[in-house]
């Protein structure tokens, strides 16, 4: 049994940033098997190597390195990536902070230590325990989400309105309905237009506006894809033998 990862660290488990980060979670817990997993089950594990290619109809994967790998069977489990979106400055500036992987983990909790005022673009549920994270180390919080409500593929309408009332009486300022038009880095701060609103001197924006799939290596004339590679009952793809599951998978 082998393991393949672009990351070079045992497993991380991306729903555990905000338990970290809200100090309920230690680090180690992060990472759900430990490093001695691996060893104890006999497992060959090729960490920092990222795959670049998978042939799937003649079942060898090619790394970042060039190695090939011959398989039998193939779990895909290549998760997914947090989506900055295109917005003026905002890929360009090194204060755009998403929550997915251990490094952005790590970069947000040294944010966090001296955060004075910041936008959480996205009112996912990650984007609203970050914003309650925040708010209670005192920093002034603005939640923004273009959907009309707050976690609007998660709340029904009314569930949404009593979250934004009690957002608000914990002094969470919510702009709804509407998107970052533009980010302006201002010397060490960011300038945030958002539509005829302009907030100022934040010391970063908190992007929460979603994943997609990490499936670029797919060669999708051989496996089917949709917003993920498409799965059966089974986790099973078209091709025999080859299974994904988890974020880059689509049932």
């Amino acid at each position: 049994l082998m393991m393949i990862s672009d990351m070079d660290e045992p497993a991380f488990n991306p729903m555990a940033c905000p338990y970290y980060l809200k100090g309920i979670a230690q680090w180690e817990h992060c990472f759900p098997f430990g490093k001695d997993f691996y060893e104890t089950h006999n497992i060959t594990t090729k960490f920092g190597f990222g795959v670049t290619a998978l042939d799937a109809i003649n079942s060898v994967v090619t790394l970042a390195n060039n190695e090939q790998i011959n398989y039998r069977k193939c779990l895909i489990a290549t998760g997914a990536r947090a989506v900055v979106p295109p917005i003026k400055g905002l890929r360009e500036t090194s204060k755009a902070l998403p929550l997915r992987t251990s490094a952005d983990t790590l970069k947000m909790a040294e944010a966090l230590k001296n955060a004075h005022k910041v936008v959480v673009m996205g009112a996912s549920l990650i984007g609203v325990k970050l914003a309650e994270i925040l708010r209670k180390t005192g920093a002034e919080v603005w939640l923004l989400d273009i959907a009309p409500q707050v976690m609007p593929t998660g709340a029904h309408p009314i569930s949404a309105q009593f979250l934004q009332q009690y957002f608000e009486q914990n002094g969470i300022k919510l702009l709804l309905g509407c998107g970052i038009d533009e980010v302006i880095p201002v010397k060490e701060k960011l300038t945030c237009i958002v539509q005829d609103t302009v907030l100022d001197e934040a010391d970063f924006v908190a992007v929460c506006a979603g994943i997609r799939s990490n499936i670029n290596f797919i060669d999708k004339s051989q496996v089917e894809t949709g917003l993920g590679i498409i799965i059966n009952r089974n986790s099973e793809t078209n091709i025999k033998g080859l299974y994904a599951a988890g974020d880059c998978a689509q049932g």
